[in-house]
């Protein structure tokens, strides 16, 4: 079995993984602590591609799919959990809702 990821997971990781390092964890204790919602944090991950990972280019995502999104998430998540919650779960919304029409 090869579990090499694919180009555009391994760029869904590095994408992730700068966005945790330079956006995330310099103020994931603070926010933890002060009880900040992380909304620049939403509005820079956008920016960067990381709110829809796995939603369609058709609908301004990145279409790497489900593997690169769990990927993404992982990194994500461990530099502040909400804004991993708070992203992710917008996201995921998103691309069920896009589904949906899709199929109709």
């Amino acid at each position: 079995m090869d579990l090499e990821l694919t180009p555009a997971q391994q760029a869904a990781f590095e994408a992730a993984d700068s966005a945790a390092i330079t956006l995330l964890e310099p103020d994931a204790s603070r926010n933890d602590r002060d009880e900040i919602f992380p909304a620049a944090n939403l509005i820079a991950l956008g920016a960067r591609g990381l709110m829809g990972v796995n939603i369609d280019p058709e609908f301004g995502g990145r279409g790497a799919g489900v593997v690169a999104y769990a990927v993404a998430v992982r990194r994500l998540a461990s530099a502040c959990i909400m804004t991993r919650r708070s992203a992710f779960s917008a996201s995921t919304r998103f691309a069920r809702k896009t589904e949906s029409y899709r199929s109709r």
